[in-house]
């Protein structure tokens, strides 16, 4: 596949994927977090907070959401639980410009060979899967365990 092929299918799996979780979010969330959302430390008043920083900050937030590294996944949740208007917390230039951007640098540093397929991926993988469970860690001992005080 070329560098463009990839780009364009990583914009496309980026858009869409972000997309339904939104039009998810914005069907089932409130009530589906209403109901079972203490089962994952979601009460309602985090709802309510959460409704309250949407209708102060709006769309702005959610755009200086999407230049945050993990938050710019995950910000459609919200944004669809509270019904912010759709064209206003999408844009397809942003995953354009990442899968770009990752794409060119990958193939400068790692190359198109299959042995990244072979072994570097799952080397990385772990890596990766340790990183974000320290992180986990740390953000419960620092951050939820303060917050519930």
């Amino acid at each position: 596949m070329s560098v463009t092929g990839v780009v364009v299918a990583g914009t496309i799996g980026s858009w869409v994927g972000a997309s339904v979780m939104y039009w998810v979010s914005r069907l089932l969330g409130r009530p589906l977090l209403i109901r079972y959302g203490r089962y994952v430390m979601i009460t309602e008043e985090k709802i309510r907070r959460a409704e309250a920083w949407s209708s102060h900050y709006g769309t702005v937030g959610v755009f200086v959401s999407r230049l945050l590294p993990v938050i710019r996944h995950l910000i459609g949740i919200p944004a669809g639980i509270v019904r912010l208007n759709f064209w206003c917390t999408r844009s397809p230039r942003w995953p354009v410009r990442r899968c770009g951007a990752r794409t060119r640098l990958g193939r400068r540093h790692r190359g198109p060979g299959p042995e990244v397929l072979a072994g570097s991926v799952h080397r990385i993988s772990l890596w990766v899967g340790g990183l974000m469970l320290a992180i986990g860690a740390l953000y419960y001992f620092f951050v939820h365990r303060h917050m519930r005080r």
